[in-house]
């Protein structure tokens, strides 16, 4: 396998913009994915003692990927990990936000041009604008 989508904690607690859930969302259809869901576990991570909140129980992700793994923490699941060692990716990305940052344009991931589009998803970061495309 060449190229992977991580997905990392795209659910409902987090209220995550629904711009990029639908931008998340479009790359995932184009590549193979991995997503982790954090549901809460106060035993292994103390979010509602340190924070005051926790994410819930039960949530689900708001993308659909190829494997979802179930997180309690900051850490990824080991399970998640030996997936990965075994898929042997040669790429990894993780998105952040899929939008243009080139002032003006705003252009999200999959409004870009298919050569764009493209172009993103073979590592080079940039908008059909000439903006720069921000991916980790």
């Amino acid at each position: 396998m060449e190229q992977l989508l991580l997905i990392v904690d795209v659910q409902p607690c987090f209220s995550p913009p629904p711009l990029l859930v639908e931008n998340i969302r479009a790359l995932a259809a184009q590549l193979p994915s991995v997503a982790t869901v954090e549901r809460h576990n106060e035993a292994a991570v103390p979010f509602q003692r340190q924070h005051g909140w926790a994410p819930t129980t039960d949530d689900e992700s708001l993308v659909n990927a190829d494997h979802v793994f179930i997180k309690h923490g900051y850490l990824p699941p080991q399970e998640m990990m030996e997936h990965l060692r075994d898929v042997k990716p040669t790429r990894v990305y993780w998105p952040l936000a899929l939008l243009c940052l080139m002032r003006g344009c705003s252009r999200p991931y999959w409004q870009a041009s298919r050569k764009a589009r493209r172009l993103i998803v073979q590592g080079s970061l940039v908008c059909n604008c000439g903006g720069i495309i921000l991916v980790r």
